[in-house]
């Protein structure tokens, strides 16, 4: 499979054979998130696997109970870590703090673009992979026993599908592109 055809195929997976994901195939999922771009080369995506049903049981419950979640074979926490960003910072400082909102918005940033990296990785490997943003920091960085410093930027429910949904429509591209400016289309 190539990348366009990862893209083209993708789709948001919400149910999952309950077969383990060999690790085989998470190293590299894992690692292909180690390569995606970042800025300044601060690389600040870390990772926590779940595979225990019961901290899968713990994490759902701070996503809302998102039943999905809980099914979901696999789950990889991505995580940006601040001190990438905010060189000597003080061990406990909190990303949610306002003086962190810049260093925050970049981490998170690229972050996101590990998370595309990991996510088409799967893909190509026949895995199934919906994006999870519905939780709360607080209550997920106590059931994840993160560090303060380390934002929760996404969560992917990940394995093997169990069911094949259709495209969902897409705007055409002449409705989302601008040239130079916003507002201003490209002469014909």
């Amino acid at each position: 499979m190539d990348v366009r055809e990862a893209i083209q195929s993708r789709r948001s997976i919400r149910k999952f054979k309950q077969q383990s994901i060999e690790k085989e195939k998470i190293q590299l999922i894992l690692d292909s998130g180690r390569l995606a771009p970042t800025g300044h080369n601060t690389q600040p995506g870390r990772y926590i696997v779940v595979d225990d049903p019961h901290q899968i049981g713990k994490i759902a419950a701070a996503c809302n109970h998102q039943p999905f979640v809980a099914k979901a074979p696999l789950l990889i926490v991505l995580l940006g870590d601040l001190s990438c960003r905010v060189k000597g910072m003080d061990e406990g400082a909190d990303v949610l703090d306002a003086q962190f909102s810049g260093p925050r918005e970049k981490i998170i940033r690229d972050a996101a673009i590990v998370g595309d990296h990991l996510a088409l990785q799967a893909q190509e490997l026949g895995l199934g992979v919906c994006w999870v943003g519905d939780y709360e920091q607080l209550p997920m960085r106590q059931a994840l026993q993160s560090p303060p410093s380390h934002y929760i930027v996404v969560i992917f429910a990940m394995g093997y599908p169990d069911e094949d949904p259709s495209p969902r429509p897409r705007r055409p591209l002449n409705e989302l592109v601008y040239h130079n400016v916003y507002g201003q289309v490209e002469n014909s």
